[in-house]
C-alpha cells in the first residue's frame, strides 16, 4: 500500500481575491514567503512540483486560499 506525505498550503492576499498581490505564504504553519508576490509565489508552487509535489485540492478562505499537495513518502 503506497504511503503519503501531505503539505497545506494557506495563501494570503493584500485586498481582493482577483488581485495578483500575494501578502504570505505558510506550508504547515511555517512561514515560507514572507513578504511575497504572485511570481514568487509561482516559483515556489514550481519547485514542489519538481520535488514531486501534487496539488489535491485549493479552496476559499475568507483571507486568500488553501492549498493541499501530497506526495509518495518512498
Amino acid at each position: 500500500m503506497r504511503k503519503w506525505e501531505y503539505l497545506r498550503l494557506v495563501v494570503t492576499y493584500r485586498g481582493s481575491f482577483d488581485t495578483d498581490e500575494v501578502n504570505w505564504v505558510t506550508a504547515n504553519h511555517t512561514d515560507v514567503l514572507q513578504p511575497a508576490n504572485i511570481s514568487t509565489f509561482y516559483d515556489y508552487l514550481n519547485k514542489l512540483g519538481k520535488d514531486g509535489w501534487e496539488m489535491v485540492n485549493v479552496f476559499p478562505i475568507s483571507v486568500g486560499e488553501v492549498y493541499h499537495l501530497k506526495r509518495p513518502i518512498s
